[in-house]
């Protein structure tokens, strides 16, 4: 099979025939009283459909929740990358945490190295944050960082910098910006280890693969030695399918040590101490969430760096065992969209149900779809049918009106409660399935496509 490649294109076409494939998923839920996402105000999260407000969940809620449900949690989203660095030099290259000054200046290496802009790390200036301001060497923008870009910057700066050398003193240096102090070595050789280092970590991002969330979600990394993945991940901003109906969760809070007190003072204020604290949104909806993984810009970002001139058996392997991994999370990654509810505020309002009913479909040189049509009007129970009986019978016509579908299905599969197997049933001519059933199919589509 290698030997007919040449690059990941080549790779592509073989696999999906030229076509363009994508995971889909739509789905319903419908959670009990809760405050699942909230605004700056602390209220629940709001949008426009149809002029009507639905409550809303947003995106970077719901993929929050499932990356962090997987089992390994690959990357971590954190302005501490300098630290967590800093600390894999000292855990791995016997380096003692306490010896302050060496801890100090493997800290002002990353640091530099992830917040410095491109011209001054090329002349092998350096950045030092302020001691008051800032002790503890954050970096002013998140940046998502996984274990591959942890090792691979740790081991470059230990080979410039080993703790044995005498690496010279970091001096203050004047510059035009009254606002920003800029640092140098005193010693011309550490000053051009440091630009060497900082070319190599450069010249490395797009020689290596990172861990697949990152591969499949992307991540926009403000340095020039944290590479940008643009995303393979698409979801919506899951919304109810009736008008926003808040109320009020007003709550209080009790001295509870009223009584033991009361036996010590024969004058005590008889007020229990019951006063009130705050009050909060509650709701309980019919969410309508969507979500799909475009296997083609996921395919090429985990291939990112592999070597294609090498025609042996063993890199045949390896590639298969690349992709084979990647599919494995995306198999995960689908479980979790489906199960996953968001984390906030459950352990006061918890409401975690099954989905209703769940719609999903590998599809090739097809357009997304999802199923707002259904819902652009709002659900109202009426005639002894509930809202979420409603919002299934309109899902589920959406789904089976393929008027305008251009592609081809690869595999279709509805998951729904035991209540709406017979719309399933009537309307697509399909059995539901279960989890594992669809972990299954799903992973017998995605093998075959690469021979595993």
């Amino acid at each position: 099979m290698i030997e007919k490649l040449n690059n990941t294109n080549d790779l592509l076409q073989m696999m999906f025939n030229s076509g363009r494939v994508r995971l889909e998923l739509n789905g319903l839920r419908a959670f009990g009283p809760s405050l699942l996402n909230r605004d700056e105000n602390g209220d629940a999260k709001k949008v426009n459909v149809g002029c009507i407000p639905r409550t809303a969940i947003s995106s970077q809620c719901r993929k929050s929740a499932i990356r962090n449900e997987c089992i390994e949690v690959q990357s971590a989203l954190s302005r501490r990358a300098p630290e967590i660095i800093t600390a894999y030099i000292c855990d791995h290259y016997g380096v003692d945490r306490k010896n302050e000054e060496l801890v100090k200046f493997y800290l002002t290496l990353c640091y530099s190295l992830l917040t410095e802009k491109e011209k001054e790390l090329a002349q092998g200036k350096l950045s030092i944050p302020s001691k008051d301001s800032n002790p503890n060497w954050l970096i002013d923008t998140p940046v998502r960082i996984c274990a591959a870009d942890v090792k691979r910057i740790a081991d470059s700066i230990r080979k410039y910098f080993s703790t044995d050398a005498d690496f010279g003193k970091i001096e203050e240096k004047k510059s035009d910006d009254e606002k920003k102090k800029s640092y140098e070595f005193t010693k011309e050789e550490s000053k051009e280890s440091f630009v060497k280092l900082y070319k190599e970590l450069k010249a490395a991002i797009a020689s290596y693969a990172v861990e697949y969330d990152v591969c499949l979600f992307g991540r926009m990394a403000t340095s020039t030695i944290v590479k940008s993945y643009d995303s393979a991940a698409n979801f919506n901003e899951a919304y109810s399918t009736t008008p926003c109906c808040f109320d009020s969760d007003f709550f209080t809070t009790r001295d509870t040590l009223y009584d033991s007190a009361s036996v010590l003072f024969s004058e005590l204020d008889t007020a229990t101490g019951s006063g009130h604290m705050n009050s909060r949104d509650i709701t309980a909806d019919t969410f309508y969430w969507y979500s799909n993984y475009n296997l083609n810009a996921y395919i090429e970002n985990i291939m990112i760096g592999f070597d294609y001139s090498d025609k042996s058996k063993e890199n045949e392997e390896a590639l298969k065992m690349r992709i084979r991994e990647a599919f494995d999370y995306l198999i995960e990654v689908t479980e979790k969209t489906i199960t996953t509810v968001p984390t906030t505020m459950q352990h006061q309002m918890a409401s975690s149900p099954d989905p209703a009913i769940v719609h999903v479909a590998v599809k090739k040189n097809s357009q997304p779809k999802t199923m707002d049509f259904a819902f652009a009007e709002p659900v109202y129970a009426k005639d002894g049918v509930s809202v979420l009986d409603e919002s299934v019978n309109r899902f589920v016509e959406e789904a089976c009106d393929n008027t305008f579908e251009t592609g081809e299905f690869m595999m279709e599969c509805w998951l729904s409660k035991a209540k709406y197997a017979n719309e399933i049933k009537n309307a697509a001519g399909a059995e539901r399935t279960n989890l594992h059933g669809l972990i299954s199919e799903l992973k017998r589509v995605l093998y075959e496509t690469i021979d595993c």
